[in-house]
């Protein structure tokens, strides 16, 4: 074999074998999957934070922790939950929230939604947030982001929520969605985020390429390889 065509067959190989890197995209409505309303659940006094296991009826373990303020699950405490300008969630809306506005270390206070072994390709939930918060002087903004079972980041994105002042239960929704199944963590950024409808996907089917279909794809290509130096002599 000339060495140029060794050169040729151990690229083709190699890029066969290496797994394209996921691409994202930001869903703006809601999907079908598994649906979290956030009802009839309670945070422990000794653990303010969590994490609270959440996923119940979906079958799934989601669990839930907060960070810059403590964890609040179903109806709003004291009736209602105001976001400044954005409104309220009240009248019995049953939801996830955070109860402060910055985190010392990260910014904006957030909630994070740990789905355990399952791994997703799209995650999304209806939000909103306050606004009006300030951190010195500098309004916080809302964001979402996607993190993988070692706590990489897969994607974030800032959020354009903004509803009315006298809207109750207003908001919108947002999430992410790759094109593998690599999501093990849901973060929501913001002050005084609230979280409903969280909805998930385990995308069985869409699989990660595995490495024997990956090798077969390699060995293919060494056939043609093959096939068209006999061609050429």
């Amino acid at each position: 074999m000339k060495t140029n065509d060794k050169l040729w067959m151990a690229a083709l190989i190699s890029g066969a074998l290496i797994a394209p890197a996921a691409q994202a995209a930001l869903i703006d409505a809601p999907f079908v999957g598994s649906v979290i309303g956030f009802d009839d659940l309670v945070v422990s006094p000794e653990n303010p934070n969590g994490p609270v296991e959440v996923g119940g009826a979906t079958g799934y373990s989601v669990q839930a922790t907060s960070s810059g303020g403590n964890l609040s699950l179903g109806e709003a405490p004291f009736g209602a939950w105001g976001l400044g300008s954005n409104g309220e969630w009240s009248l019995g809306k049953t939801f996830a929230g955070v109860d402060g506005g910055v985190d010392p270390q990260f910014g904006a206070a957030s909630i994070t939604f740990d789905f355990g072994p399952n791994k997703l390709a799209k995650v999304g939930a209806f939000l909103n947030y306050d606004p009006d918060f300030l951190t010195f002087g500098i309004p916080e903004v809302i964001s979402i982001a996607a993190f993988d079972e070692n706590g990489i980041e897969l994607e974030s994105w800032f959020l354009p929520i903004d509803t009315s002042a006298d809207l109750i239960n207003g908001g919108a929704f947002y999430g992410i969605a790759l094109d593998q199944a690599l999501i093990a963590r849901f973060v929501v950024y913001g002050p005084y985020a609230v979280v409903d409808d969280l909805t998930f996907a385990v995308a069985t089917e869409i699989p990660e390429p595995s490495t024997s279909a990956l090798l077969a794809t390699g060995l293919g290509l060494l056939g043609l390889i093959g096939a068209h130096r006999r061609r050429g002599r």
